[in-house]
């Protein structure tokens, strides 16, 4: 009798230990690693990549190509403040509602970023949809600010390693 119970008692030990060996192995594998990087975006280019009747008015379904410069805002990427860092290039589709279409592609250091979402007349948000090297697999938002050198922060959701 005193043998079973130990036996149980041991057993309920090993089970718990276990358990609380899974419990915390599971809650590492579902915390993704998070990452905010603010840049000042200087535009550099913009161009008419499409322009639907009437021409030379800026109106629904007009496409702009534009070309941005990213800057640290603060010291990030092993670059002071004010160091250009990336760029971006990506086309904005405007719609009927004055807002526009943009999808995109950011390059910072160790790889890219894609863009894609609704620019409005002030702060807007974006969606992150993936990326390459360092930003492999990256999902997450793109806060784009108002004004003509907005602040882009980017709010990096990267995958878990397996």
């Amino acid at each position: 009798m005193a043998f079973s119970r130990r036996l149980a008692i041991s057993l309920a030990l090993v089970t718990s230990s276990i358990a609380a060996s899974a419990a915390a192995n599971a809650s590492q594998s579902t915390h993704a690693e998070v990452r905010t990087i603010v840049v000042r975006s200087v535009s550099t280019k913009v161009t008419v990549a499409k322009d639907t009747p009437p021409l030379q008015v800026f109106n629904t379904g007009d496409v702009l190509g534009v070309t941005d410069v990213l800057e640290n805002v603060s010291r990030q990427f092993g670059r002071p403040a004010g160091a250009a860092v990336g760029s971006d290039r990506g086309s904005a589709r405007q719609l009927a509602d004055g807002t526009m279409r943009y999808t995109g592609t950011a390059v910072l250091p160790g790889g890219t970023v894609s863009i894609s979402g609704v620019l409005g007349n002030a702060q807007s948000r974006l969606d992150v949809t993936g990326g390459t090297g360092a930003y492999q697999g990256v999902r997450g938002s793109l806060i784009v600010g108002d004004g003509m050198t907005p602040l882009n922060t980017y709010r990096l959701i990267f995958p878990i390693a397996a």
